[in-house]
């Protein structure tokens, strides 16, 4: 009695499958394209993209707590001034542009420099749409004036001598009016100071700045979608002398990550010829009648319908969309590549039989375990990666897990009948790609001549020097060691990998997004964001002095605490 383990059920079940295909291969041949047709059609007729608009918040975890807080603290506090609710600029719509100085030991706020702020500044408020929406009308409006909520190096630019304004403004990091706290870490940067007129709170007059960072925060509405397209349109002719002008807007990011699928696509066909070019020349040899160009060109075939089916239906159940997925389609086609030629190598290595359609069972059979484990290891990698918390990785691994679905169930009907019909042609004698012709006489059409030898080969050879190579002792020994040090290595320079997440990594090579970041990291590193904390005030009594007095020291800790 045969022991019954999971390579004996697997090779049992594809040999009943096979059966099947072999016998009646046109059914199987018809049906996948027509189901992919099919799919296709419903979705094009019913087409809409479910693309997310939190272009950031789809890299970081689902309940990622200080997101979870920020939106807290963003309902129970709701922005009104953008001034004194710095946090406002989450969730809002915004522009800014950031100027630096060319020169090597340039100072943006030299009297030049300030004229250049100000032109600058003037060409972003002219900008007007054909509608007449422009800053003016779209400006984040002061709760009690009613103003544009702007910094004040703004307003001083608007002045009629902006270089005089604007020396009343040059404290850094902070600039006080009494209680009122002005914000320049995030304006001001390169800064030199002097720090012999340091205050007691830590600000100091500004010697030089290398560039100047304005945001103009707007109002969250279709006009103001149309005039940061506008922005940014327009911004990119804008020239200076002696400067560089970057920029960035609130759905910055998000058409730049949308742009690294639109430049995926121009290449697609090209490396998909490449592929099928390459996949149908492996397949052949220098043996006329055992090529098999038409077994590689339909695994790219079979791949690329397996792709398209997947991701059509995926898209037809609004599944959401990312720009990640265009890179799905590489490792969708690397897997089916593989498992085509763990087929094909199955056939060549079987021993010539009488019965075609037995030979071509058994070779089946004999890849089934291999053909199976890499389907189903792949596939339950990526349907892992389908219940991650974040959204990017989770968008991106079901749609690999549903185009390996489809890939499996195309291989095992659709490409097992193709490979049939091409391994009956192969028996039969006739030209691997005119398959009318005979190309020997009928009477030598076996595949291997009675005296060939089997093991001739370039695969049996290489292996044979190989064997010889490396089984003795010694050799075994070094290729342990070689693989210890590998693994060691592997490991050390894993753990050195930094975490986080690089948002120029996100935008193409050349987008002024990267470059913006980039400069943000060079010119605006000494100070970051502001940190926030919320108390909750439901089972405490501010009429107690004393909590007013623990609130009081609270904040005073939470405010003084230095961070090594």
């Amino acid at each position: 009695m045969k022991s019954l383990n999971f390579q004996s059920v697997v090779s049992q079940f594809f040999e009943y499958e096979s059966t099947v295909v072999v016998r009646w291969p046109l059914p199987f041949i018809i049906i996948p394209p027509l189901l992919t047709v099919s799919i296709v059609t419903l979705t094009v007729t019913n087409f809409h993209l479910n693309v997310t608009n939190d272009t950031l918040q789809v890299f970081l975890p689902d309940d990622m707590r200080s997101l979870r807080d920020l939106k807290e603290l963003i309902h129970l506090f709701p922005p009104r001034d953008a001034q004194r609710d710095t946090y406002s600029i989450f969730g809002t719509k915004f522009v800014y542009t950031v100027i630096e100085d060319e020169q090597p030991e340039g100072n943006i706020l030299s009297s030049s420099g300030i004229q250049r702020m100000a032109r600058l500044h003037k060409f972003v408020m002219g900008l007007e749409t054909r509608q007449g929406d422009n800053v003016a009308n779209n400006c984040l409006r002061n709760r009690d004036d009613e103003a544009c909520t702007m910094h004040p190096i703004a307003f001083a630019l608007e002045d009629s001598t902006p270089e005089f304004a604007i020396q009343f403004l040059l404290r850094y990091p902070n600039l006080k009016f009494g209680d009122f706290v002005v914000d320049n870490a995030m304006v001001f940067g390169g800064v030199e100071v002097v720090p012999k007129s340091q205050d007691i709170e830590g600000n100091s007059p500004i010697r030089s700045a290398k560039a100047v960072r304005m945001t103009y925060i707007l109002e969250a509405s279709e006009s103001t979608e149309r005039w940061i397209d506008l922005f940014l349109t327009a911004i990119p002719r804008y020239k200076e002398s002696n400067s560089t002008i970057l920029w960035s807007s609130s759905k910055s990011l998000a058409k730049e990550m949308e742009r690294n699928g639109e430049l995926l696509i121009p290449w697609m066909p090209w490396t998909s010829l490449v592929l099928v070019v390459f996949c149908m020349f492996a397949c052949s040899s220098f043996h006329v009648v055992k090529s098999q160009p038409f077994i590689g060109f339909f695994a790219m075939f079979n791949a690329t319908m397996a792709t398209i089916a997947s991701t059509s239906l995926l898209i037809y159940i609004q599944y959401p969309f990312l720009p990640l997925v265009f890179i799905m389609p590489f490792l969708v086609v690397s897997i089916g590549t593989d498992n085509m030629f763990l087929m094909l190598k199955s056939w060549r290595m079987t021993k010539k039989s009488a019965n075609e359609e037995r030979r071509y069972i058994c070779a089946l059979t004999e890849s089934a375990a291999s053909l199976f484990l890499t389907s189903l290891t792949d596939g339950l990698s990526f349907a892992i990666g389908s219940i991650s918390d974040f959204h990017a990785v989770r968008v991106f691994c079901t749609y690999c897990a549903m185009a390996i679905l489809f890939m499996f169930l195309f291989q095992v009907t659709f490409f097992n009948a193709v490979m049939s019909l091409c391994c009956r042609r192969e028996v039969a004698g006739k030209h691997p790609v005119f398959c009318c012709y005979d190309t020997v006489p009928s009477n030598e059409t076996k595949i291997l001549k009675p005296n060939s030898d089997p093991h001739s080969d370039i695969a049996s050879i290489v292996a044979k020097y190989l064997f010889r190579i490396l089984n003795p002792w010694p050799s075994r020994i070094v290729v342990f060691c070689i693989f210890l040090l590998y693994l060691f290595t592997s490991i050390h320079y894993a753990i050195g990998l930094p975490l986080g997440l690089d948002l120029k990594l996100l935008a193409p090579d050349d987008s002024y997004v990267s470059r913006e970041l980039e400069a943000q990291e060079k010119l605006f590193a000494d100070y970051g964001g502001f940190c926030f904390a919320l108390v909750r005030a439901e089972n405490i009594s501010l009429r107690d002095p004393m909590i007013r007095r623990d609130l009081i020291r609270l904040y005073h800790d939470l405010g003084g605490q230095v961070l090594d």
